[in-house]
This record gives structure tokens, C-alpha cells and sequence, in this order.
């Protein structure tokens, strides 16, 4: 009998993008039979079912990692946390001797888990990525994983970037349940993150809606609501389209440029209306309907099955992986496609 396949995980502990990404993934790996393991310095409870290392931090020297080599993003000279976590890191593959690390995200552990001789799959995001740590890590990886659509990728991504990605479209924590139906919805607008602020605001100034400011958010809140004001994150703009909703986003300041990146995308595609800064309170009721008739562009981000083709991929590039050093590269695997959603590792003709 083939034992099972050990999966590790690395979930970035900055945001809730990364941890409701890799908890979907690692139930849908877990569902296929793998044995799956989280390394994180997030709580294990905020993360997926199975076994957990909890990772020091690295920041005990501060947020600025001082003087690093251009391929490395945050290595800070003499810091103990760095050193440990690390440490932790090497002691969990001398002791489980995964198969494949997916690494969401750091270059670090990346190049770590490599050097001691496992496999990783980088996942991809939005924004600029062509820096000397990022092409580095691309060109060490046994696969990427983008979890978006291949017709979202931008014009100028590389060939060789692209050919050695597989798009599984849009992972959210709400994969696998049913998808809410967007018809009959009330005028019903839900505020969050750092747009929170604006809310009194557009009450105000949108009669006929009411106006919902940040709080927890749930597959049954969303299915009640026609629209979601909100930054451009990964997660927010996978679960407002899922979810049916239409989307007013701001785009917020953060490295490398993502979500102004994903910003033009949602408005090269017609997906969702993009602001660069606030409008004038007298815009608010058009946006809000304009952003409601583009909710069918936007809910082809996400179907709700891209954990699944993710956990496919990944276990397809496992077992391409685990071929003897002096063979060839690895073709990159496909994995399962959907209506709406293209093949991973394959270049389908794309809809711009």
C-alpha cells in the first residue's frame, strides 16, 4: 500500500489572507489522503485540521531587516528569533521527511526547505514580482501555484513564469460549500477592513441602502448583502465573488504593489468598481449600483472549487517531483479544470 503523502504547509503570519488559503487547501489535501503539516507563527486553531508547528518570530530585532543581499527579503544579521525559527523549520523535515512544501510566502524557507533537499511549490500573488528574491525563488521551485484564473494574468508576466505556474483560480475558506444565489438581494452594502472608516459616510450618503460597518464575516452575512466596500486583498476580493456580491475597492498601499495590481485587474476585466481614494459623498449611490451589475464579471474569480484543483496540483507536482536528481525537470503537472476556470499548467485561450 503507498503511504500517504506528507505536505507541508508555510503560512505567512502577516494578514488573514494566507491562513483561510492554506486552511482551505490543507482540508481539500486532507480529503485526498495526504497527511498535511502547518508552519506558522500563527495559533494553530487559526489555521486547518492536522498537525501544527507553531514557528518563533523572527522579528525580535524589529520590522527593518538592516542591510540583506537583494535575493532575500527579510534575513536580519544576529537576530536569535530568525535563528530558531529557522531551526525549527530544518528539525520538522529531518523528522517527518515531507514530500512537498507549499511555501505562502518567504523566499527564505523557501531556499531552506530546498537546501535540505525537499521540493516547494511557491504560491504566486498579485503585483510586481521581478525582483532578484522572487526570481529566485520562482526559478528554485518545483512548481508555482497561482491562485487566480489565467485570465487574470497580466500581459507582461514571463513565459517562463507562466509556463511553470498552475492557475487554480480563486482559493477561498468558503470552497466546497454551496454558492449563494445573487438574485432578490435587499440594498444591502457591508464595509471592511480599512475602508471601515467611510462607513457613517456612505449611510449618508446612499439613501435607499442600508449600510453595514466592519464586523466578523461569514458566508451568511455576505449572502445577504448586494455589495462589499472593501481594500483590494486576495481574500476579501475571492470571498466577495463567491459570495455573489458586487465590489467598490479601494486599493491599499502595500509591498510590491498587490493590491493595486489586483485593482487593475478587477477594472481591466469590468469586474468591480476601483477607486484611487475616496470619491465625494454625491458618488456613492451610482457606485454602489454600478458595482451591483457588474457582479457576474466578478464571480467568475472564484467558483468555489480552487482549494480542490490546488491539493490536485500540488499532488501532482509530489509525485512529479520525486524523480531521481540527474533526470530531467519535471514537467509541470495540470490539475482538474472547472467551468470557468482553466487548466492549471496549461495556456488556454484567455478573455481580456
Amino acid at each position: 500500500m503507498r503511504r500517504a503523502l506528507r505536505i507541508g504547509i508555510y503560512v505567512h503570519h502577516q494578514g488573514g489572507g494566507h491562513a483561510a488559503r492554506a486552511g482551505a487547501i490543507g482540508r481539500a489535501l486532507g480529503e485526498r489522503g495526504a497527511a498535511v503539516t502547518y508552519l506558522s507563527s500563527l495559533p494553530p486553531e487559526s489555521l486547518g485540521p492536522g498537525e501544527s508547528i507553531e514557528l518563533p518570530l523572527d522579528t525580535d530585532r524589529g520590522s527593518d531587516p538592516g542591510e540583506t543581499p537583494a535575493e532575500l527579503q527579510f534575513a536580519p544579521l544576529g537576530s536569535p528569533g530568525l535563528a530558531r525559527r529557522m531551526a525549527a523549520i530544518a528539525r520538522w523535515i529531518e523528522r517527518r521527511r515531507p514530500d512537498l512544501l507549499l511555501v505562502d510566502v518567504s523566499v527564505e524557507v523557501a531556499l531552506l526547505s530546498r537546501l535540505c533537499g525537499v521540493p516547494y511549490a511557491y504560491l504566486r500573488q498579485s503585483g510586481e514580482r521581478d525582483d532578484p528574491a522572487h526570481r529566485l525563488a520562482f526559478g528554485w521551485a518545483a512548481g508555482l501555484l497561482a491562485p487566480y484564473p489565467e485570465w487574470l494574468e497580466p500581459e507582461g508576466t514571463p513565459k517562463t513564469v507562466r509556463d511553470r505556474s498552475g492557475y487554480v483560480g480563486a482559493v477561498t475558506r468558503f470552497d466546497g460549500a454551496e454558492r449563494p444565489s445573487p438574485g432578490g438581494r435587499p440594498r444591502r452594502a457591508l464595509v471592511l477592513g480599512e475602508c471601515g472608516p467611510l462607513t457613517a459616510e456612505i449611510a449618508e450618503a446612499a439613501r435607499g441602502w442600508e449600510v453595514l460597518g466592519p464586523r466578523r464575516v461569514d458566508l451568511d452575512l455576505l449572502a445577504r448583502c448586494a455589495v462589499v466596500v472593501a481594500p483590494a486583498g486576495a481574500n476579501t476580493v475571492a470571498e466577495a465573488a463567491f459570495a455573489g456580491c458586487g465590489l467598490v475597492c479601494l486599493p491599499q498601499p502595500r509591498p510590491f504593489a498587490e493590491q493595486t495590481a489586483r485593482g487593475k485587474d478587477l477594472e481591466r476585466h469590468r469586474a468591480a468598481m476601483v477607486l484611487d481614494e475616496p470619491p465625494t459623498p454625491g458618488c456613492w449611490p451610482v457606485l454602489m449600483e454600478e458595482a451591483r451589475d457588474r457582479r457576474g464579471a466578478l464571480e467568475r474569480w472564484a467558483d468555489g472549487e480552487g482549494a480542490g484543483r490546488a491539493a490536485d496540483y500540488l499532488i501532482a507536482l509530489t509525485r512529479a517531483s520525486s524523480v531521481p536528481a540527474s533526470s530531467s525537470q519535471p514537467t509541470i503537472p495540470d490539475a482538474a479544470s472547472s467551468a470557468g476556470q482553466p487548466r492549471a499548467g496549461r495556456s488556454p485561450q484567455r478573455s481580456r
